[in-house]
C-alpha cells in the first residue's frame, strides 16, 4: 500500500525550475535547475563542507565533509517539494517551481 501511494504521489509530482540551498536555517543560494553547475558551500572555518551539482536538470550532492555522507548517496532530485538533507552540516537543499504550487494548481 505504501509504495503504491508513493508511485502516485511521484507520478503527479510536478518537475521544479529551481534550487533553494540553505545552511544554519539561511538561504544562501537559489540555482536554476536547468543550468549545468557546481555550487560549494563552504562551514564558518572557509573549509569546503558540501558540493551540489546540477546536472541535466537533476541536483545531487557530490561531496561532504561529513562522516555519514547520506546525502551523498541520496537520489538525485529533481520533482518540486524534494529536498536532500546534511544534518552534521546543517545543509538543505530543495527543488522548488515557480511556476505556482501543485495545490494552487488544483485548486484553481
Amino acid at each position: 500500500m505504501a509504495a503504491l501511494i508513493f508511485i502516485l504521489i511521484n507520478s503527479f509530482s510536478s518537475n521544479g525550475n529551481k534550487v533553494i540551498i540553505e545552511q544554519d536555517a539561511k538561504q544562501i543560494a537559489i540555482l536554476d535547475l536547468n543550468k549545468n553547475q557546481e555550487y560549494k558551500i563552504y562551514d564558518k572555518n572557509g573549509n569546503i563542507c558540501n558540493t551540489v551539482i546540477i546536472s541535466g536538470g537533476l541536483a545531487s550532492m557530490k561531496y561532504a565533509n561529513c562522516k555519514d555522507k547520506i546525502c551523498v548517496n541520496h537520489n538525485k532530485i529533481s520533482k518540486n517539494n524534494e529536498s536532500i538533507i546534511c544534518l552534521p552540516n546543517k545543509v538543505i537543499v530543495t527543488v522548488v517551481s515557480d511556476k505556482g504550487s501543485d495545490v494552487d494548481e488544483v485548486a484553481r
